[in-house]
């Protein structure tokens, strides 16, 4: 599934959001997921959740719009994310998705 969602936001080809590189491998009946390591921290997300969904963050407004137009070509629709009513994000993707600012600036999206 991880690597099929980032297939389908790679076919977006969205150029401001970087993506990581990501391949499928079996090795000794075992299969894995290999991915790039990105510049990111753990206090760069700005868009989703990395906890289940009990905090969610959108706070990137140039980020949210490239999410919606991202979303918007997937024939997503926008809904609402969080566990608490009091503090629920509108996100065009997963609500698990993360979308980062890394140290070097840029956007990245993982965790399809």
């Amino acid at each position: 599934m991880e690597l099929k969602g980032l297939q389908a936001y790679f076919s977006v080809a969205m150029t401001e959001i970087n993506l990581p590189m990501m391949a499928l491998v079996d090795y000794r009946g075992f299969r894995l997921i290999a991915m790039s390591v990105l510049p990111i921290e753990g206090n760069s997300l700005i868009y989703g959740s990395k906890d289940a969904g009990l905090t969610v963050y959108a706070k990137d407004k140039r980020f949210n719009e490239l999410m919606a137009k991202a979303g918007k070509s997937l024939n997503l629709a926008p809904h609402k994310c969080g566990v608490d009513p009091k503090n629920l994000k509108e996100l065009w993707g997963a609500c698990d998705i993360e979308g980062h600012r890394g140290t070097d600036g840029k956007f990245y999206l993982l965790d399809f």
